[in-house]
């Protein structure tokens, strides 16, 4: 699953950079309609995130779900909500975001709560796992805080119910929070010890 987005500053004014992603998995290949393509291995619940800073309201085919992309997988096949696709943004008028994990093993990537992951960074020895999704690498791990660019720690809360097998992160930031400049990162989920096993498909 793969969401993208930006925050852009234009001549001391602010405009939204927000699109609609409808992500379509084609052989290991995620199609993003921003025109980007991922082209790796089956990747598990990848989800690519775009802050974008806007004076306005959310645009068309953004928020649903309050501001939620749902991820679960079950057996082998895993599913997306919304199935289409909504954009998952971070602006002014929307300061909270979620993604969810529902599945036997599926889990938050990368792993720890203060960290995102920067496609623009290649991964190093020390953190060449932090940002795999099964066999795929989608760069390095870096701070929430490093990234926004923040005088302070942000992370994002994590709730879990055993019941489902669910991790639910949220992420809540406020105006002074947002980045001045555009900035994408990739969030996601995967399934534990996937590259030992057999490869589950990717979101759709």
């Amino acid at each position: 699953m793969a969401r993208t987005g930006k925050v852009q500053q234009r001549r001391g004014g602010l405009r939204s950079g927000a699109r609609k992603l409808v992500a379509v998995c084609l052989s290991g290949v995620v199609l993003l309609s921003g025109g980007s393509v991922v082209a790796t291995e089956p990747v598990e619940g990848l989800l690519r995130r775009n802050l974008d800073t806007q004076a306005s309201g959310p645009q068309n085919g953004s928020a649903t779900r309050e501001n939620t992309v749902t991820c679960t997988l079950s057996g082998s096949t895993v599913s997306v909500t919304p199935a289409t696709g909504a954009s998952l943004a971070l602006s002014k008028a929307s300061l909270t975001a979620s993604f969810e994990c529902i599945g036997d093993s599926y889990t938050a990537v990368p792993s720890e709560k203060t960290k995102i992951c920067d496609e623009s960074k290649a991964s190093n020895e020390d953190d060449s796992e932090s940002c795999n999704f099964g066999d795929s690498n989608v760069g390095s791990a870096v701070t929430l805080q490093e990234i926004l660019g923040a005088s302070q720690l942000i992370e994002w809360t994590e709730t879990s119910t055993s019941d489902k097998n669910s991790i639910l992160r949220t992420l809540k930031l406020t105006d002074s929070d947002l980045p001045r400049t555009d900035k994408t990162f990739v969030v996601g989920c995967d399934k534990k010890g996937a590259r030992n096993a057999t490869p589950t498909p990717p979101c759709r």
